[in-house]
């Protein structure tokens, strides 16, 4: 059986809006065995490294969107 590893994920999203620069970060930690795409156990299914890093950078890309949203509703708002 594969050991468990954990890998740090950061998602950056950059605004470009009159003549400024935002960033917005996020950061999340995938844990999971890796099975280099081949099957694992049934009782393992959840624990999947790969598929593990693909929900935490969905997250974090959630989150950071969530943020940069909310700013620019913030900073340039609507009547």
């Amino acid at each position: 059986m594969p050991a468990l590893e954990a890998l740090p994920v950061t998602v950056q999203i950059t605004v470009q809006v009159d003549g400024h620069t935002l960033t917005f970060e996020e950061t999340g930690k995938a844990t999971g065995a890796r099975y280099h795409g081949t099957e694992p156990p049934r009782n393992f299914s959840n624990s999947v490294l790969e598929l593990n890093v693909q929900g935490t950078v969905d997250t974090c890309i959630a989150r950071a969107t969530k943020h940069a949203l909310a700013f620019v509703a913030n900073a340039y708002p609507t009547a």
